[in-house]
């Protein structure tokens, strides 16, 4: 049941006021319920109470990447390049408040880099505009980007995860590059009503863990440049506090809003 809009909350919404019986289950990312989380004032829900994770399923990079004309070839080559024409260089985003938006918003106040956001209405049009020359830098997910950054339409830089990507290994971790810390992952996760007991949570975490360990399933994660997590529900409780509170600091701090 696809409940699409403002920003994934009427999906969560309807998720967490469902029966607590194990049989209604939300697939949401992880970077998307902690960032709406902040970035809408009114929300019909406690994100911190009437979901509880089940388990995060897997994730996987985003890929920094500059249109082949820029002249950088590096991360650090890149914020040398911004700090000197403040405000002049773009990047592209599928929208305000999705995950790679966020992540790059992050960057810029972790490298001072002055860079200005165009958003669009999606991935797809975010990386036709790209891919133009129309915006300089993006951050995309590996699926959406890594076909384009293969073929040279655009030029890959670094990733964002703690360590380099298999399918493009020579590219350096945003960390490697001289940021410190920086370990941002698109992750997806299963949550439940808040009250739904702890027994059916845990059996259905097993299910799907078990489920994560399939060989077609690995192949396909693998494909995408993905890496499984199975996160156990206590500890991806507290991946969820963690990024509530990460975002909130960078939202007030960047000073972003929505509609």
């Amino acid at each position: 049941d696809n409940r699409a809009g403002a920003g994934g909350t009427i999906g969560i919404d309807h998720a967490a006021k469902s029966p607590p019986d194990g049989y209604t289950m939300i697939l949401v990312a992880l970077a998307t319920y902690t960032i709406t989380a902040n970035l809408y004032s009114k929300l019909p829900y406690d994100p911190r109470k009437d979901l509880i994770p089940v388990i995060i399923l897997a994730g996987a990079p985003y890929i920094l990447t500059v249109h082949p004309s820029l002249p950088v070839k590096s991360l650090k080559e890149l914020i040398a390049l911004a700090k000197s024409r403040p405000r002049d260089l773009n990047y592209a985003s599928g929208g305000t408040g999705t995950g790679p938006q966020m992540a790059f918003e992050l960057l810029k106040l972790k490298t001072g880099m002055s860079i200005v956001h165009i958003p669009y209405k999606g991935t797809g049009p975010a990386l036709t505009e790209h891919m133009a020359g129309q915006v300089q830098v993006a951050l995309f997910n590996m699926i959406a980007a890594l076909p384009v950054v293969q073929s040279g339409k655009l030029r890959g830089i670094a990733v964002s995860g703690a360590k380099r990507s298999a399918l493009v290994p020579a590219l350096p971790t945003i960390t490697e590059s001289g940021i410190g810390g920086f370990e941002e992952v698109g992750g997806h996760m299963i949550m439940v009503p808040g009250a739904t007991p702890k027994d059916i949570a845990m059996r259905l975490h097993r299910e799907f863990a078990k489920a994560l360990q399939a060989p077609d399933v690995l192949t396909r994660l693998k494909g995408e440049g993905a890496e499984v997590f199975a996160t156990p529900p206590d500890q991806a409780a507290a991946a969820i506090r963690t990024e509530l509170d990460k975002w909130a600091d960078v939202i007030r701090r960047s000073g972003i809003k929505v509609e």
